[in-house]
C-alpha cells in the first residue's frame, strides 16, 4: 500500500468518525428540544438551533489547494517506490 493510499484511508475512516459524532449530537439536542417543549408555555416552541448550534453547521470557507512543489512530488514518489 502506497503512502497516498495509507493517507487516503485515514482520512475516510476520520470522515465517517465524525459524521458519526455530528449525528450523536444532532440527536442529543433534538431529544432535549423536545423534552424542554413539554415545560414550555402555550404558543411557544424551542427549536434545536435555539439550544446550540454546530460549527459543522455554519458554512465552511473553503480552503486554497496549494499546489505540488517538485520536492513534494520527490517525497511521494521516493515513499511509493520504497514499497
Amino acid at each position: 500500500m502506497s503512502f497516498k493510499e495509507v493517507v487516503i484511508a485515514m482520512q475516510g475512516y476520520n470522515n465517517q468518525f465524525e459524521q458519526q459524532e455530528q449525528t450523536e449530537w444532532e440527536r442529543i439536542r433534538w431529544q432535549t428540544t423536545l423534552l424542554l417543549n413539554v415545560h414550555t408555555a402555550k404558543g411557544k416552541s424551542l427549536k434545536p438551533k435555539d439550544l446550540i448550534e454546530f460549527p459543522w453547521e455554519n458554512p465552511i470557507k473553503k480552503e486554497t489547494n496549494r499546489s505540488l512543489t517538485n520536492n513534494d512530488k520527490s517525497i511521494f514518489d521516493k515513499w511509493d517506490n520504497e514499497a
